[in-house]
């Protein structure tokens, strides 16, 4: 039977499930300041729930013993679906979808698309199929949307947890939440995609003895991933791989580390075409906005940023026709009037990472870190010389 003291150590999601049937609103708000202290530490949470407790251990005493048994299992049978880690769907994002980065998502399909649509040509070459890719590179770049873009290719199932339900302060609960995850996934019947982002935070080089033991859990499952488990793909992303684990990028985990790079012109010109296609086919868009244009003078700027350029130039002509009862197409002026204001956030990106990869002495990225450096002060040499 659970006694109050040690309900921090159970998982608290199984523990309101097995206080469903009580209905007793203090048991609700006990468990609510309990597993927001569990999710951020802060112990004003837990002093808010100290009053509470008596009145939930009393509640878990009275419920039978049996119930108990069946809700707060051990670790090797936490009776979790793939649905409980966050993102699960079958995504229809294809390579197409995603503007440029021709080489980036033919090195990827080599590795985990083509294996899958042509087997016969791997296994004539003896080439094993990669079970395992990490994509690392600026924010805002397509990191995500590459990983969904396998997915649909091969018609898998696309599951991305999240770092916040995997993650734990407790012993042992993020070892239990992975090792869940896996035996999940490994049950799936068709072909399944594991996309983990903000990776760095799952497998650091360095940092206290939980964290540890959670990236030797993780790596533990993802080791042999391939052979073990044909059907399934595990996918990572990172803007900071100078801060993970050697030992979690090493052959048999993860195969390939593929730099996703800013955009470059053909790129940037794809993004604002599929950015502004809506807006073309409903007329909005002024005949004067020339893409080729808007593609040159962004240099520089991610995907996510040239989006937000257009969102926010969609949104001024969308205010303005709102405001006088009259349509107004949107012009190439309220781009440059967006571009203006518009930070490059991969410039602050940059700076930290090139300082970053010196500090750990993780001399193989310089050369993708110094091109893009290389380009931004060009850049912003260029600009500050109109």
């Amino acid at each position: 039977m659970l006694r109050g003291n040690e309900l921090k150590f159970h998982q608290l999601s199984l523990i309101k499930n097995a206080l469903e049937p009580t209905k007793n609103n203090r048991n609700e708000e006990a468990y609510h300041l309990l597993r927001l202290f569990q999710l951020t530490g802060d112990e004003r949470f837990r002093l808010q729930a100290e009053p509470l407790m008596p009145q939930l251990s009393k509640t878990i005493k009275q419920l039978p013993e049996s119930h108990i048994e069946n809700t707060v299992v051990n670790p090797q049978t936490v009776p979790l679906k793939l649905e409980d880690f966050g993102l699960s769907e079958k995504p229809n994002i294809r390579f197409c979808d995603v503007g440029g980065l021709s080489d980036v998502k033919e090195a990827i399909k080599l590795e985990m698309v083509y294996p899958k649509l042509r087997p016969n040509v791997y296994t004539q070459y003896n080439k094993t199929p990669g079970a395992g890719i990490l994509l690392w590179g600026p924010p805002g770049c397509g990191k995500t949307m590459m990983a969904k873009a396998v997915a649909t290719e091969i018609d898998a199932l696309f599951v991305a947890p999240k770092m916040s339900d995997i993650m734990s302060r407790w012993l042992g609960e993020s070892e239990k939440m992975i090792s869940s995850l896996f035996k999940a996934a490994g049950k799936y019947e068709g072909d399944i995609v594991l996309f983990f982002d903000e990776f760095d935070s799952l497998a650091p080089k360095s940092g206290p003895s939980y964290l540890n033991r959670i990236k030797n859990q993780f790596l533990t499952e993802i080791d042999g991933i391939g052979s073990k488990r044909k059907g399934m793909l595990i996918m990572a992303a990172t803007n900071k791989p100078f801060h993970i684990d050697s030992a979690a990028r090493r052959p048999g985990r993860f195969e390939k580390t593929i730099f996703i790079p800013p955009p470059d012109l053909t790129s940037r010109k794809q993004i604002f075409e599929l950015n502004l296609s809506p807006l073309m086919k409903n007329g909005i868009l002024s005949d004067d906005v020339v893409i080729s244009d808007l593609a040159e003078i962004t240099e520089g700027y991610s995907g996510a940023d040239i989006k937000a350029i257009c969102d926010i130039s969609r949104d001024i002509a969308l205010s303005e026709a709102l405001k006088n009862g009259v349509e107004r197409k949107v012009k190439m002026e309220d781009f440059y009037n967006v571009i203006k204001k518009t930070s490059r956030s991969i410039i602050p990106w940059i700076n930290d990472s090139i300082r970053a990869a010196k500090r750990f002495g993780e001399e193989d990225y310089y050369p993708e870190l110094q091109k893009v450096a290389q380009l931004l002060q060009t850049v912003q040499q260029y600009e500050s010389m109109k």
